[in-house]
């Protein structure tokens, strides 16, 4: 049985499972995005996905905290970080990222309100 699987999603809503195995049809999402899912031993199927998205600051924004944008590669260079945020079904008000579905009270603090 599987407890967990990981899977890095592009805006169609393809992705590559962490075994190799091409999905399709999954919804679509940021790109860049990681999708951890956990089985139904952990978390009902409804509420079991983790999602881990990168994010930039806008350099329009003085005050950005690198929350702001989805990730853009034709922007992004040595001088630019990359925030990961870590999205439960209830994340962090700052957090832009898709939010995940996981209950909050099995996520890692950093991932929930």
């Amino acid at each position: 049985m599987r407890d967990i699987a990981i899977h890095i999603t592009d805006t169609t809503g393809i992705s590559l499972l962490s075994h190799g195995e091409l999905l399709a049809n999954l919804p679509s999402r940021h790109a860049g995005e990681i999708v951890i899912v956990f089985s139904s031993d952990i978390a009902p199927a409804a509420h079991n996905e983790l999602i881990l998205s990168p994010r930039q600051a806008d350099t329009n924004k003085d005050d950005s905290n690198g929350h702001e944008l989805a990730l853009d590669l034709t922007h992004i260079s040595r001088a630019n970080s990359i925030n990961w945020e870590c999205n439960s079904a209830n994340p962090p008000a700052l957090n832009r990222g898709t939010r995940g579905t996981l209950y909050a009270k099995l996520a890692p603090a950093e991932c929930r309100a």
